[in-house]
Order: structure tokens, then C-alpha cells, then sequence
């Protein structure tokens, strides 16, 4: 096999590993925002709380240039999302 071929065949085992990475992190994803549609309004909270200090501080962790909120900041609105349909929830109706 020639060197090109390699290098092709290098970069299709890549791609391959990035996209089944990928898939692992969106069905994370979907796992952990099911799980917050589940917790109770307490518990919400904490997690709000101990989500926010961990991304902190592994956001801390990167060089600036790499620190992508964007990719993470959904998971803090999935959370604060649920936080605030409870609460409404659990307002008493007017009337």
C-alpha cells in the first residue's frame, strides 16, 4: 500500500471514530436531558448548583480559545428550564 493510501485510509478510520464519538455524545446528551425531566424540584436545584461550580472549573481547565459555552450552555437551560416548569407547576391556580 502506498503512502497515500495510508494516509486515506488513516483518515477514513478517523472519521469513523469522530462520528461514533459523536453519536456517544448525543445519546449522552439525550440521556442526561431525560434524566432532568425526572428530578424532583430540590434536587433541580443542587444540580443546578453543582453544574454550574463543575463546568467552572473544567472550563477552568482549557485554553480560552477552546472554552466552547455554546456546546454546554444547553444542558444549564435544559436544567434551569425544568427548575421553572416546577415552580410553575407547583403555583396554586388563580382562581
Amino acid at each position: 500500500m502506498s503512502e497515500l493510501e495510508l494516509i486515506k485510509k488513516d483518515l477514513r478510520s478517523l472519521g469513523s471514530a469522530q462520528t461514533a464519538q459523536l453519536n456517544r455524545l448525543l445519546a449522552c446528551e439525550a440521556l442526561l436531558h431525560s434524566l432532568i425531566q425526572l428530578i424532583d424540584l430540590p434536587a433541580l436545584r443542587t444540580l443546578e448548583r453543582h453544574f454550574d461550580d463543575s463546568i467552572s472549573q473544567a472550563m477552568a481547565q482549557l485554553p480560552p480559545g477552546t472554552q466552547a459555552a455554546a456546546v454546554w450552555s444547553d444542558l444549564a437551560a435544559t436544567i434551569a428550564d425544568a427548575i421553572a416548569r416546577r415552580e410553575r407547576s407547583q403555583r396554586p391556580s388563580a382562581g
